[in-house]
Order: C-alpha cells, then sequence, then structure tokens
C-alpha cells in the first residue's frame, strides 16, 4: 500500500514517513537524536565527512546537532526524531549513570528495530487517517519501546558490548564467530582465524558477516574493541595508551582515529566530558 506523506510530532520525538521528498543541499543539524532508516531501499546520507550508504532494514543514529546530509533515497523516506530529554529519562530509569548519550556513527542491523518499525508501518496502513487520535497515542506509546530498544540493542556510550543475542537464531554462525571474537577481542585476529571458526572459506565468510551485521568481520571487531574502551576510559586510571593496546589495538593513532570517526571526538575529549 503507497501511503502519503506523514508527520506527526509529539513531546517525546518525531514521525516522518514521505514519499515525495527533495533532496537536500546543504548540511543541516537538529536538536534531537535521529533514526534514519532504510526502508524499502537504499539511502545514502552525507555524515562526519564521508558518506554512508545505507541498504534495506540497515540504520544509522545522528546525536544531536551533528552535521548532516541526505544525499539520496530510492523510494520512502522514514526517519524517527526522539527527545534528548526523554531518552536521557527512560536511560535513567534503568538505574544507570545520568549522562547524555552518544550513537555510534555506524551503519547498524538490528532485527528487533526492524520488528518495532514493521508494527508502526502495519498500524499505519490499518488507520488511514494518521492524525486521529487512535495512530497518534498508538505512536506516542510507541516511542518508550523504541527508546529501550535503542539503549538496549544499539551502539552507544553507554553499551560498553555489542548485541548478538539475536544471530543465535537468525544466524547460528554468525552468533559463532562473533562469541569467539568476544571472548578474544584483544587477540590479533585475521580474516582467516574468523572463517576457520565455522570452516568457512574468507570470501563466502566476509560476504555473509557484512549481509547479516551490516559490517565487515573486521569492522565489527574493531568496533566491539572500541565499546570494551568504553569502561576504561570512564575510570580515569589507566593511560589512553593502555585502555588502546588493552583493547587489542595495534596502536593508540588507530584508536583515535576509529574512536573520532564513531564519536566525532578524541578519547581524550570524551574522558573529560564523562569525568568533568
Amino acid at each position: 500500500m503507497q501511503h502519503g506523506n506523514v508527520l506527526i510530532p509529539s513531546k517525546k520525538g518525531l514521525f516522518l514517513y514521505k514519499n515525495t521528498f527533495q533532496q537536500e543541499s546543504l548540511l543541516r543539524s537538529d536538536a534531537s537524536y535521529k533514526l534514519i532508516y532504510a526502508l524499502n531501499g537504499p539511502i545514502h546520507y552525507h555524515l562526519s565527512q564521508r558518506v554512508e550508504k545505507l541498504k534495506v532494514n540497515q540504520f544509522i543514529m545522528v546525536d544531536p546537532f551533528t552535521p548532516h546530509q541526505q544525499l539520496f533515497v530510492e523510494k520512502q523516506k522514514f526517519l524517527i526524531e526522539i527527545n534528548p530529554s526523554f531518552l536521557k529519562d527512560v536511560n535513567e530509569s534503568f538505574g544507570v549513570e545520568p549522562i547524555d548519550i552518544a550513537f555510534a556513527a555506524v551503519i547498524q542491523l538490528n532485527p528487533m528495530i526492524t520488528k518495532w518499525i514493521e508494527l508502526v508501518i502495519e498500524m499505519m496502513t490499518l488507520e488511514e487517517d494518521h492524525q486521529q487520535p487512535m495512530f497518534r497515542l498508538f505512536l506516542e506509546n510507541s516511542y518508550t519501546q523504541l527508546a529501550i530498544l535503542l539503549l538496549k540493542h544499539t551502539i552507544h556510550t553507554n553499551n560498553h558490548q555489542l548485541p548478538t543475542e539475536h544471530y543465535q537464531t537468525v544466524a547460528p554462525a554468525i552468533y559463532k564467530v562473533t562469541s569467539s571474537l568476544r571472548e578474544a577481542y584483544q587477540s590479533p585476529w585475521s580474516l582467516n582465524d574468523m572463517a576457520a571458526i565455522i570452516d568457512w572459506d574468507i570470501y563466502h565468510f566476509s560476504h555473509y558477516f557484512k549481509e547479516i551485521v551490516g559490517v565487515s568481520p573486521y569492522s565489527w571487531l574493531q568496533i566491539y574493541r572500541l565499546q570494551r574502551s568504553l569502561f576504561s576510559l570512564k575510570q580515569n586510571d589507566t593511560t589512553i595508551l593502555d585502555t588502546a593496546l588493552n583493547a587489542g589495538f595495534s596502536s593508540i593513532a588507530v584508536y583515535n582515529r576509529l574512536f573520532k570517526r564513531v564519536y566525532g571526538i578524541s578519547p581524550r575529549t570524551f574522558r573529560n566530558n564523562f569525568t568533568k
């Protein structure tokens, strides 16, 4: 079913679905978090001095006041804006430290997020008038579900792991590999080592891993190492060099470069912001 353009703002966030739109000519930034999701076709965004190309069901999170620019959308444009104060309230309800969350600027793929979006789209299909109170109430209550899913199943500064539980059923081979990588993430893994865990050739392994996970096996490992290093950075009792090496990075230069690419700031700035 072809929906018309739908724009529904609320105190918790904003829902946007468009069939007709113009490409953005300039970088922009907003005071909200953004979930940018490739619904029925690829989308391209300019983000942090690079272009991210999302395939169907992949998404990327954009933090408040982060410059970004939509370059290409093949079919429908779909995004959710989330009020930072609302997300912070949900996060604090888990009993964790009351700090602002920074999401990793990397392409992600998670079936829990996909299921939430499919439910919202299905509800939108059933409700012909999307401005009616019933759909608005459904959407307003659904934001809390989405916030919990984002906090639990995506990559951000409060999540020192990477979500892998869902691979147990959808891709057992990937789950076996990621479990081994997690157990020995500090080791100098090669692509051959990873493929050998499930006795696959490296070409088919690498292609399948990226199709299921959204990034290459080595990129996943590096991001996992980065997430594990966050705890050490927050403690402020280890040098940044030791933090990088203890997490399995080959050098502090590699660590600094990846950290800046994923979170937009240096590890030192992150530490200073967290411990000030």
